[in-house]
């Protein structure tokens, strides 16, 4: 009778504990701009893809966030046989989502000055200085990232000194910094809510 009580006792608490809200699957915001890639994107050295760090879109892409409105998004989208896009680091924006669409790949520089936070602080091995992240988002509340796109920050590609490609990659800076605890390169995202 007390193991009846006690199984009935815990079926009613187990009911009592259910989560009742309602999840619904997320939908992508209308977009406020649709950027068309300018980049082809080219394949490289095991998956390493190598696109042209000459022309970055930073600014465009940075630009388009800046300036679209709560609750809408900037679509990154293919076009006439390109399908990449270059950036540094970018920030998001309260409410606004980034979409990358599909068979869209989204790089990060290999050039680690993109990524000062100042002069000499970054794809260095110095636990005093760093790198700001590929995407930041700082008092964001509300934005996002969707889409069935790739962000690719090139870890293992070799990092880009003064136009030159060097040996160095972001992991290998990245192997030796825990060793060394200290800081080597941007990490892909970072989320600084307040």
């Amino acid at each position: 009778m007390k193991l009846a009580i006690a199984a009935i006792s815990l079926i009613a608490l187990s009911a009592a504990a259910q989560d009742t809200r309602t999840v619904t699957e997320p939908v992508i915001p209308s977009a406020c701009v649709v950027l068309k890639a300018q980049l082809v994107q080219a394949g490289g050295i095991n998956g390493i893809a190598f696109v042209d760090e000459s022309k970055p879109d930073t600014t465009r892409l940075q630009k388009a966030l800046d300036s679209c409105a709560k609750g809408k998004a900037v679509e990154l989208a293919a076009d006439a046989g390109n399908a990449a896009f270059l950036t540094g680091p970018i920030e998001m924006r309260p409410g606004v989502t980034l979409v990358v669409d599909k068979g869209v790949t989204l790089y990060g520089s290999r050039t680690p000055k993109d990524y000062e936070r100042e002069a000499g602080s970054c794809g260095i091995n110095d636990p005093k200085t760093g790198c700001n992240p590929l995407i930041l988002g700082k008092g964001a509340g509300g934005s996002g990232i969707m889409g069935e796109g790739i962000i690719d920050g090139r870890g293992g590609a070799k990092m880009i000194r003064d136009g030159k490609e060097e040996g160095k990659t972001w992991w290998d800076l990245g192997d030796k910094a825990k060793t060394q605890g200290a800081s080597a390169g941007p990490q892909t995202y970072r989320d600084e809510r307040q």
